[in-house]
């Protein structure tokens, strides 16, 4: 009987096991599915963890009660509702010290606690968890909880632009990644270091540590560390410059954060590219990447929301739209003086003080300009000691150069008598020279007045006919606007010989709008001098071809290829683009009924690069070689078109500001249209 009783206990103890198992495995598999949706749809997310809550709390199960708590937190912060998941986390905290919950998980809810605290300005709180979660982490030897936890806090000291405190929390928790062997732990500190010295405007350093974060990142081989890396890269490039290499590394980002759906990432690559066409005042295209930011505002963190509307108020200043660029400033103050982002609340304040300036509201000026000096002298504390250093090692480094140079005078007098005698020599030449010079020179200044005459000149003809076409526009619109009116009112009244006549006035009228557009483009081109030291990658210029075209070629059902390695040379990126955009237009436009494209780039024996596009569209005749780069020439090929003849002359006038030439081949079946560029063009 005895035995009997023990045998039926066991199999009851089995079963309320297994059942308490089976409870544990569909909860986890609700709060799985919650986080599968959070990037997806946040009602799915939060439905899924609300039943995984309810179920819970009806098992009286406190470590899944917990979890879906932590689960809640977790998914409205993904979210960037930061408040409510504050109070999920709170009620996560307060069962935490339960026997069902696991030291781990206890370090979990304590870090957690201090990142949403972080995120939403308060500091001290986030601070005192961070370092409540690394000592109870070294006293159960969890390493991972340690670097962790340092990470935290260097993450805090980022935030609030004390820059000195978060390398030196970066740094302790590099060597805990390092210590439990956290490769990929290790490659994020690195990459947030090299945030921290983009900040810092320590731009060889920030490089330095891009550098090895990428490094680091290609060995995980993991791509979406690779693009979060590039990204940080990116910006680095664009603060030294480099807007090309930016746009490039930006372009492979955006291309990694598109195909996983991560939107947060997208919005902070939007956000650089926009930048970086502002810096090279695009602004058109900076807009239309700020436009594209504004929806994925919700998942950025408050420092992007607060970067992004300091940096949509700079192109409203540049567009003259005042009274918007201090709506977005404000807004971009409101976060950061919630939030302590020194570094852009001090940007805030200076822009504001010039915008209220221009108002002649000195008082509102004055306020700002006093707050942005304020900030600047607590971001000034450790700069100023760090020049101090610089200037005091440059200081010794001049000392000991004095004393080198004070042993090399003995030996410098041994040869001063022939330092003289050789002197003496030169003096005597160089009255020679001056001789013989002044006749070339006064040629030369000849030459130098001509030639500053014909430029004179020719600036004159390239003014009067921009001016001519921009002037002109206005008439001819109110000609249109009018003529429409008179259609609209009395058209209806017309024989239908007047409104014949009327449709040639209005097509007309268009077409000369499109000639004096036209034209205002290559006179823009033509006068355009600023283009030197800069390079062009026509692999980022083929992509953004194929994407202002994408609608064409897809109607056309155009097939474009194109070489995996275009070059890189030192010429405007503009220019590059606007030369394979006309020539790939103008490819589509003539091709057969189904389009076959090719964009190629050859490096010629005689140190020369040539970039083609070809098609397979009908020939152009070898006669009107001499014609069709000419301003508003249409070839027999344009009967189908409505083009004007402008694209052609355009990428004759750029290929003309780089020596280069263009020309092209044509027969029944194709023509290719080649740009040849010297070698010194390319960069290695």
């Amino acid at each position: 009987m005895k035995k009997l009783l023990s045998l039926l206990f066991l199999v009851l103890l089995r079963s309320f096991i297994f059942a308490q198992n089976t409870g544990d495995e569909a909860i986890a598999a609700l709060l799985q599915n919650a986080q599968k949706q959070s990037d997806v749809d946040i009602n799915q997310a939060l439905y899924f963890a609300n039943t995984a809550l309810q179920q819970a709390h009806n098992e009286h199960n406190t470590l899944m009660v917990f979890q879906s708590y932590r689960k809640f937190g977790a998914i409205l912060e993904d979210n960037n509702r930061l408040a409510e998941a504050k109070d999920y986390y709170a009620k996560a905290l307060a069962i935490s010290d339960e026997k069902a919950v696991p030291s781990s998980q206890k370090l979990n809810i304590l870090n957690e606690w201090a990142i949403i605290n972080k995120k939403m300005g308060q500091y001290k709180i986030a601070q005192d968890f961070h370092l409540k979660s690394i000592e109870e982490a070294q006293k159960i030897g969890d390493k991972e909880m340690v670097e962790f936890g340092y990470h935290g806090i260097g993450s805090m000291y980022s935030m609030m632009s004390d820059f000195d405190k978060a390398i030196h929390y970066y740094h302790l928790s590099m060597q805990a990644a390092e210590a439990w062997g956290n490769k990929e732990g290790a490659t994020v500190t690195q990459q947030n270091i090299a945030n921290i010295y983009l900040k810092a405007k320590n731009l060889d350093m920030a490089q330095s540590s891009a550098e090895k974060a990428l490094k680091m990142a290609n060995e995980l081989a993991d791509s979406s560390r690779i693009a979060k890396v590039l990204r940080v890269f990116a910006d680095v490039e664009l603060a030294k410059g480099n807007h090309a290499e930016a746009l490039r590394k930006n372009y492979i980002s955006y291309q990694i954060f598109q195909a996983k759906g991560d939107k947060r990432n997208i919005g902070e690559t939007f956000l650089s590219i926009a930048s970086n066409f502002y810096e090279q005042k695009q602004y058109e295209k900076a807009e239309d990447y700020f436009y594209q930011c504004q929806s994925l505002l919700p998942y950025l963190l408050p420092y992007g929301n607060a970067n992004y509307y300091h940096k949509l108020g700079k192109l409203y200043v540049v567009k003259g739209e005042n009274n918007e660029a201090v709506k977005v400033f404000n807004k971009s103050l409101a976060l950061t003086d919630s939030l302590g982002f020194k570094e852009v609340a001090s940007a805030n304040h200076k822009a504001l003080a010039e915008l209220f300036a221009l108002r002649k509201d000195f008082q509102n000026a004055h306020h700002h300009a006093i707050l942005a000096c304020k900030i600047d002298e607590e971001l000034f504390t450790e700069a100023r000691q760090k020049d101090m250093t610089e200037a005091q090692f440059k200081y010794d480094v001049e000392k000991a150069d004095q004393e080198i140079t004070a042993l090399k005078g003995q030996k410098m007098k041994t040869f001063a008598f022939f330092g003289l005698a050789a002197m003496l020599c030169l003096i005597v030449f160089s009255i020679y020279n001056l001789r013989k010079n002044k006749q070339l020179k006064d040629k030369n200044k000849e030459i130098y007045g001509q030639n500053v005459r014909l430029e004179a000149h020719n600036n004159s003809l390239l003014q009067v006919a921009y001016v001519a076409a921009h002037d002109l526009k206005e008439p001819l619109r109110s000609i249109g606007s009018f003529t429409n009116l008179i259609q609209r009112k009395y058209g209806a009244e017309f024989p239908a010989e007047a409104q014949e006549y009327m449709q040639y006035v209005v097509s007309n009228t268009q077409k000369m709008n499109d000639l004096f557009t036209g034209l205002l483009a290559y006179s823009s081109i033509v006068a355009d001098d600023d283009y030197k030291e800069q390079t062009c990658d026509f692999n980022i210029v083929v992509a953004e071809v194929l994407h202002l075209y994408s609608d064409d070629i897809k109607s056309t059902k155009a097939t474009v290829t194109y070489d995996i390695d275009m070059p890189t040379l030192s010429i405007k990126y503009n220019h590059g683009l606007e030369l394979v955009k006309n020539l790939v237009c103008n490819a589509l436009k003539f091709s057969s009924e189904q389009p076959i494209i090719h964009i190629a780039s050859t490096q010629l024996s005689n140190n020369r690069i040539e970039i083609s596009v070809s098609d397979n569209g009908k020939g152009v005749l070898n006669i009107e070689k001499s014609k069709i780069f000419n301003l508003f020439h249409r070839s027999d090929r344009s009967e189908k078109s409505q083009g004007i003849g402008v694209g052609l002359a355009i990428c004759k006038a750029i290929v003309e500001k780089y020596n280069g030439t263009i020309d092209f081949e044509s027969d029944e079946k194709e023509t290719k249209f080649s740009i040849i560029l010297s070698g010194q063009l390319i960069v290695q």
